[in-house]
């Protein structure tokens, strides 16, 4: 189900007018926050996520999503580009948690952490891509990729989440190198923040990942 997107009302819903993006695991925690930021500082937003919210918020667009499978990712992104009229901001933020040491995990679960927090994030930006060369030349193209401490700080029986975690953290920087045209920054927010469900807190957090300066590739978000 999805809504067409109506103009903002907040007083400060000019910010990022004409922008627009989308956001995977969109329909809840980090996700929903930075849906929320993005469209009241007027944005046209649209939220992917596997179970999208079965009553549209004004203005968002819900469209279903599994970024573990190439063919959805597709099908999303087209109509989101269609919906908005193109695509300038892509957040990659969907993704899955897993527990257990490299003694406990087996090979399906390191498949299923990795298919999900690694590839869909390519499998995303692969697919976003043409979009968002059309975008470049308004300076507005930008991929951000919602990381984890857990990418280079060693936690208790994190095995395969912090393997994917660490391999997304490189995986960015090298789209950093090798995609000139957009901003590719990775967002390293702390454990709490992946429950966030403020919305004070969630424009802090909007804001912080969309005003990163070009060239950072790295920012930890501290509270």
């Amino acid at each position: 189900m999805t809504t067409v997107p109506a103009p903002a009302t907040s007083i400060d819903s000019a910010e990022f007018d004409g922008v627009r993006a989308l956001v995977t695991g969109g329909a809840s925690g980090i996700g929903r926050a930075t849906v929320r930021a993005l469209r009241m500082r007027g944005a046209a937003v649209a939220s992917l996520d596997l179970r999208p919210l079965p009553e549209p918020e004004q203005g968002i667009l819900e469209i279903p999503c599994d970024v573990g499978n190439d063919a959805s990712v597709r099908d999303a992104v087209a109509k989101v580009a269609e919906d908005l009229g193109g695509l300038d901001v892509v957040v990659s933020n969907a993704g899955i948690g897993s527990t257990g040491g490299v003694e406990e995990v087996t090979d399906e679960e390191w498949h299923r952490v990795l298919d999900v927090n690694l590839v869909g994030t390519a499998r995303l930006v692969r697919t976003a891509l043409p979009h968002l060369r059309m975008s470049a030349p308004t300076g507005r193209a930008a991929v951000v990729c919602t990381g984890s401490v857990a990418g280079w700080t060693g936690l208790v029986q994190r095995a395969a989440y912090s393997a994917s975690k660490g391999a997304l953290h490189a995986l960015v920087l090298a789209m950093a190198a090798d995609l000139v045209l957009a901003q590719c920054q990775a967002l390293a927010a702390r454990l709490a923040d992946l429950l966030l469900h403020d919305v004070d807190a969630g424009r802090h957090l909007g804001h912080r990942m969309l005003h990163l300066q070009p060239g950072v590739h790295l920012d930890e978000i501290e509270g």
